[in-house]
Order: C-alpha cells, then structure tokens, then sequence
C-alpha cells in the first residue's frame, strides 16, 4: 500500500559528504531502497529524479522499472557502470552522469545534461557493448491491467437505495431536478411531516 501517486519530481540535491555535518547521502543502500520502492511503482508518475552527490557506486538495476523516468541527474557521484536494463527507460530525455569519474566515457558519449543530452547515442552504445536489447526486468510486478470503472448509480438508484418507495423516489427527483441529495432531503421532511401528530 502506500505510495505517492501525485509524485512526479524527486529532487535529493545537496545530500554529498559535508565537512560541518558528516552527512554522506543517501549511498548505496538509501538509493537502492528508494529505487526498489520507485521500480515497484510506488510514484507511477515519476518523471524527474535528481541525486547528485550522494556517494552512489551502482546504479541499481530495480530504477530500470521506472517506465515514466524522462530526467535522470545522478552527476557527482562515483557510479561504476550503467546497466544494460537502462535501455527500459524508453521515455529518458535527459541524463547527467557528469562528474563521475569511472563514468567517463558514457559521459562524453550522452553529453551535457543540458539541450546537447544524447541518451539515444548511450542506449546505442549500451546495446553495442551488452549485445542487443536487455532481459525483462526481474522481480517487479507486470503491468497492471486496467480496471473499468465501476458503473455510478442514477440518481433514482441512489433514492431507492436509501430506503425510499420508487414512486416517491420519482417523483421527489422530478420535484428537485434530479438532484439526489435534495430529493432525499425532501423525502425526509415529508416523513418527517408525516409522523408529527
């Protein structure tokens, strides 16, 4: 359960190694376990994520899940390989893996993670290099199908449904111009009425 659905941008800028505090970022295990829960589908939504300076060295494979990703930055960090299941980000605009060092000759392949971005010349290169397309992703849920919508009452149904005799219940709708609340409101005051010696 869970999740955040309405997400769409993840921003963890200013996370690196800090003289004052000692902070080292979210490191491996912190950006692993947010991209497990991302790969899982926990923000559908997900378009940007910015982690730069977070003392990441892989790249964690479950991120590759993340089928709405247009904009990675994971510059400043010490990431030793991308992995082959980043070709499954087939909406991934723009990728800034500057400043890390053993990343050098993606980086200058991709370019800037400016308007100069080439992601299609790195997924080319990917492909070159892992022979071809990469495997389906293990471990994460498929797609989910989607569910039709359950069918809405009509405002008739609605009356009925609170008790109410469907020859009332008509004629209280046609009273109230098909507003359910009033008509039931209506309904009420009458029984209301009724009772009353």
């Amino acid at each position: 359960g869970g999740g955040c659905p309405a997400l769409t941008e993840l921003y963890l800028y200013g996370n690196g190694p800090t003289l004052a505090f000692g902070y080292t970022g979210l490191g491996d295990a912190g950006f692993g376990a947010l991209a497990e829960a991302l790969g899982r589908g926990a923000c559908p939504g997900m378009a940007k994520l910015y982690a730069p300076d977070n003392g990441l060295t892989v790249l964690p494979e479950a991120l590759c899940g993340v089928a709405s990703l247009e904009e990675l930055n994971l510059n400043s960090n010490d990431i030793g390989s991308l992995p082959h299941g980043l070709l499954h980000l087939a909406r991934l605009r723009r990728l800034d893996i500057s400043v890390n060092p053993r990343l050098a000759a993606e980086d200058e392949i991709v370019g800037y993670g400016g308007k100069d971005n080439d992601v299609g010349a790195l997924f080319a290169h990917l492909r070159s290099v892992h022979g071809g397309e990469p495997p389906p992703l293990e471990g994460l849920p498929p797609e989910p199908e989607p569910q039709p919508e359950e069918p809405q009452p009509t405002p008739l149904e609605r009356v009925v449904g609170m008790g109410f005799e469907p020859a009332a219940a008509a004629a209280a709708l046609a009273a109230c111009g098909d507003d359910p609340e009033r008509a039931i409101e209506r309904l009420v005051a009458q029984a209301q009425a009724a009772a009353q010696p």
